[in-house]
């Protein structure tokens, strides 16, 4: 069982297992690159601009190690290896702060996350994928983050503009 923890208004995750530091997940501004490091294993990654968002895996000897896809409005992912395996990344339920990858129908990780801090379960030794599967939770809540920040203040002008024109605040 592997631990995250995130402080608030902070950009990096720590990472541990048995109350020992393992690793760690740091982003430049506006999330456009990722480097973590878990056990002994190094990775980038490098979010591609445009329509359909993605983000390319490099390590330090290696690029292209992986690709990850998020579909437009939807709380899923796809991760697609090297070596030709894919992954669904998926929100359990986006109240509790749970999400999952899974193949082929099959759990794999399961993170569970409460205010900053969580748990990591699962079948698997793949570094990749459990940082994947961070960094994937990190991001969907960034663009949620944006999204908010953007029509927020169009949805309150409007509730504000409905609220004088009906004469609520007249006696």
């Amino acid at each position: 069982m592997i631990e995250f923890h995130k402080g608030f208004f902070q950009k990096n995750y720590t990472l541990t297992e048995n109350a020992v530091p393992i690793g760690s997940i740091s982003h430049t501004f506006f999330h456009r690159t990722y480097n973590s490091k878990l056990n002994q294993s190094e990775y980038i990654f490098t979010r591609i601009p445009g329509f359909l968002k993605k983000f390319v895996v490099s390590s330090i000897s290696e690029n292209n190690l992986a690709e990850i896809r998020f579909p437009f409005w939807r709380n899923k992912a796809t991760i697609i290896l090297k070596n030709g395996a894919v992954y669904q990344w998926e929100q359990i339920n986006f109240f509790s702060g749970s999400c999952r990858i899974s193949q082929r129908g099959k759990q794999i990780l399961k993170f569970s996350e409460s205010f900053r801090k969580g748990v990591i379960t699962g079948d698997t030794t793949n570094d990749l994928l459990v940082i994947s599967g961070l960094i994937v939770e990190d991001y969907k809540k960034f663009t949620a983050t944006i999204i908010l920040v953007i029509f927020l203040p169009i949805l309150m002008r409007q509730t504000l503009f409905e609220l004088l024109s009906f004469n609520y605040f007249k006696n």
